[in-house]
């Protein structure tokens, strides 16, 4: 089971991923 802290150290990734793929996507969908 995860642990809250490694929680949101998987969630602070998700958000940098996240930020990035739609930095890649919006000039695309523009």
């Amino acid at each position: 089971m995860l642990r809250p802290f490694n929680l949101q150290g998987i969630e602070s990734k998700t958000k940098k991923h996240l930020s990035w793929f739609y930095g890649f996507l919006e000039p695309v969908i523009e």
